[in-house]
């Protein structure tokens, strides 16, 4: 059995269940209201980047979904652009990537480039960024997207000069962006890890291992999945004793609904057990991962340091206006401000340049918890 490349966007599903990459019997169907708004969004913030005016109007009526749901999408990611796009100034946007094991279209890449070559390679790749853009609810770690995306770009790039790829999370709908840098020991054991998926898929299939979880939401074999079947059953059942044979039933759903909210307020109180747990540590699970932390970091701009540092540039108006917001938007307005037309990506990496050299920027620590592999 010869099994099709997976795109990016399923590995986390397919690290959490390897059972899931095999084709599904039936045809899968386009997706739900919510997977039709979210391609609505990526199309419209597609035009961001690119520096033009999305058509909100027009994407609105070709999907089918609110304008209102796009127009907001289009504001809270024209400002997590405007915040971060000194990283991206020659960027590409939905490029369409390839690796080895898997597929993807990246939202935005950007690959930095130095000319302190030699003469038979003039050229050194000094960083590689991508943008992900998420649109819905959800703040999930997705560790297996990223590491796909990364190993396409290596694959095509190569690798740069501090061996690591940087991946832009942005999350729209309320405005969180999280950056990722991704070792090469990371990525090159994600390649591994998924070839040898691949591989049992195409030549002992029946090896392949199946795991219930939330993660069979968007799985192609969902309707007919045994063990997600034995999962929801035992999900049922811990709230209601019912007949192993029975149907379950709107009705009985309806009967269990009280004990459901029960339930809510004793998961409450577990994420706060859990949360406390974690402090002393990773959590193992029965499957061999764990939950853990996981450790990224942001820069921050020190508004004081960033004054001082520019404060040729900035007259003592400029200064007052700057203090009284948050300096990334501020900065990127007054260059919107004082460079000359076509000049302002320019003026704001000579401006970055000066901060760091200031140390007026830092960078934070942040932490999401997350299920992992084990150690």
């Amino acid at each position: 059995m010869e099994i099709k490349k997976p795109h990016c966007s399923k590995l986390d599903r397919i690290f959490a269940c390897p059972g899931s990459i095999l084709p599904a019997d039936g045809p899968r169907e386009a997706g739900g209201p919510d997977a039709i708004l979210g391609r609505a969004r990526h199309e419209a913030l597609s035009y961001i980047p690119r520096g033009a005016r999305p058509p909100v109007d027009e994407i609105a009526a070709k999907y089918g979904v609110d304008r209102d749901d796009i127009a907001l999408a289009v504001r809270m990611g024209q400002l997590a652009w405007v915040d971060d796009r000194a990283y991206f100034p020659t960027a590409e946007v939905e490029r369409r990537v390839e690796s080895s094991v898997c597929i993807g279209t990246s939202d935005i890449v950007q690959a930095m480039f130095t000319l302190d070559g030699t003469d038979s390679s003039p050229h050194i790749l000094t960083a590689l960024r991508l943008w992900d853009w998420k649109t819905g609810w959800g703040s999930d770690y997705h560790p297996y997207q990223l590491k796909g995306y990364g190993l396409c770009l290596v694959e095509e790039f190569g690798w740069p000069a501090n061996d690591v790829v940087s991946v832009w999370e942005v999350w729209t709908s309320h405005r969180q962006t999280r950056v990722t840098n991704l070792s090469r020991e990371e990525i090159e054991a994600f390649r591994d890890g998924l070839a040898a998926i691949i591989r049992i898929a195409e030549v002992t299939p029946k090896k392949l291992e199946y795991r219930a979880g939330d993660h069979c939401t968007f799985c192609p074999h969902i309707a007919g999945c045994q063990t997600r079947e034995a999962w929801m059953r035992g999900a049922v059942t811990s709230l209601i004793k019912i007949d192993p044979k029975a149907v379950i039933t709107r009705e009985m759903i309806g009967e269990t609904y009280e004990k459901y909210e029960a339930a809510k307020r004793a998961v409450a109180l577990f994420d706060r057990i859990v949360k406390a747990a974690l402090e002393d540590g990773p959590i193992p699970l029965p499957s061999g991962r764990q939950v853990a932390y996981v450790e990224s970091e942001r820069e921050k701009i020190g508004a004081g340091a960033a004054m001082n540092a520019l404060s040729e540039r900035l007259t003592i108006s400029d200064q007052e206006e700057l203090l009284g917001d948050l300096p990334k938007k501020s900065l990127d307005a007054w260059a919107k401000g004082h460079a000359p037309k076509g000049k302002k990506a320019a003026l704001m990496r000579e401006i970055y340049a000066e901060l760091r050299e200031a140390d007026a920027i830092r960078t934070v620590p942040h932490r999401q918890r997350a299920v992992v592999d084990g150690e």
